[in-house]
């Protein structure tokens, strides 16, 4: 899908290392038996899950749930709404964890975050400025404030301008329509 343009180091790490996250997947309840090619991949490489009647389901509404419900049983609490303002760094000077502002206001501290930057869509036009006026279906939270607070405390960031958009989306809403 790089056109060439890949770093082929980072495809052959992509793809040795998949099929460990698909066994883990069904570890914990999320099995995606069913494998389909899309987009005009040359390949069946989509692992996607079916219902008991074999129709193919959307994959976040099916796995999102079942991680929730994994980190509940497991006592991991699940934070919202919360804005990450700093990046959190050792006296070796790596990365430990993030802090921000919570929706009610309070501080919080957190060992673990992720992250992307796909609905801030200043941010997609200044790495692909024909992207500007495109809609995103990425939730509102999706800021880039990870990615902008790491090259601050002098990470690298490759390939930036390789955003994925999806050809069917309805006009109106930005409600994804799948294939």
């Amino acid at each position: 899908g790089g056109k060439g343009i890949n770093n082929p180091e980072l495809v052959k790490t992509l793809c040795s290392n998949t099929a460990d996250s698909i066994v883990w997947l069904d570890s914990v309840g999320a099995s995606l038996t069913s494998v389909g090619a899309f987009g005009g991949a040359s390949v069946k490489r989509i692992h996607r899950p079916v219902n008991e009647e074999g129709k193919t389901l959307s994959v976040g509404a099916y796995i999102v749930p079942i991680l929730e419900k994994n980190l509940q049983d497991a006592g991991v609490e699940i934070i919202l709404n919360t804005t990450v303002d700093t990046i959190l760094t050792s006296a070796n000077g790596a990365a430990c964890g993030v802090s921000g502002v919570a929706n009610d206001g309070s501080q919080l501290t957190v060992k673990l975050t992720t992250g992307g930057f796909g609905a801030n869509l200043d941010m997609v036009v200044s790495y692909k400025p024909e992207l500007a006026g495109f809609m995103t279906t990425n939730a509102a939270g999706i800021q880039g404030q990870g990615i902008k607070m790491a090259e601050a405390l002098g990470a690298a960031t490759v390939d930036m301008d390789q955003i994925q958009i999806h050809p069917t989306v309805e006009a109106n809403t930005a409600a994804l329509i799948t294939e």
